[in-house]
């Protein structure tokens, strides 16, 4: 599992909201409290859409615009949680024999914390999927520019 506190939050948090870096990732779940507080289900409706999703989560793409209205303004979130999950394509590539690969992020008291999480396809003693998603999640941020303080 890697975890990790951002040196920067006002620089993970435009590369969340503004850059482009995370747009891929399928959006779970999010929490975000201003003056009231927002929830997202991620869940994609192909009924309403009609169309597909293998995942079965829409892209933060899809979301970041209606997210971005939520926090715009003059005080920052009292808190943001949101839970990420790779595409099937980004998990085949990074770690075929998982069924599931999060990235969590939690905005709280001025601090950006990132932690990964794997969820096996069936039981392993080997962990070299989750070790692979970490992997893939520092490199991942350190493209985006971001700098953190890793704590394993």
């Amino acid at each position: 599992m890697f975890f990790a506190t951002m040196d920067s939050p006002k620089s993970f948090m435009h590369a969340l909201l503004i850059g482009t870096g995370f747009d891929r990732l399928m959006l779970r779940e999010a929490s975000i409290t201003t003056f009231v507080t927002f929830r997202i289900e991620g869940n994609w409706n192909a009924e309403f859409t009609g169309q597909e999703r293998p995942e079965g989560f829409c892209r933060w793409e899809e979301v970041k615009e209606e997210v971005v209205s939520w926090v715009r303004g003059a005080k920052t979130p009292r808190q943001m949680k949101l839970v990420f999950s790779a595409s099937d394509a980004l998990r085949q590539k990074v770690a075929p024999s998982s069924s599931v690969l999060f990235l969590n992020v939690t905005f709280e008291e001025g601090k950006v914390k990132v932690a990964t999480g794997a969820s096996m396809a069936s039981f392993q003693l080997d962990r070299s999927a989750e070790y692979a998603w970490d992997g893939w999640t520092e490199t991942f941020l350190r493209k985006l520019g971001l700098h953190f303080q890793s704590m394993v």
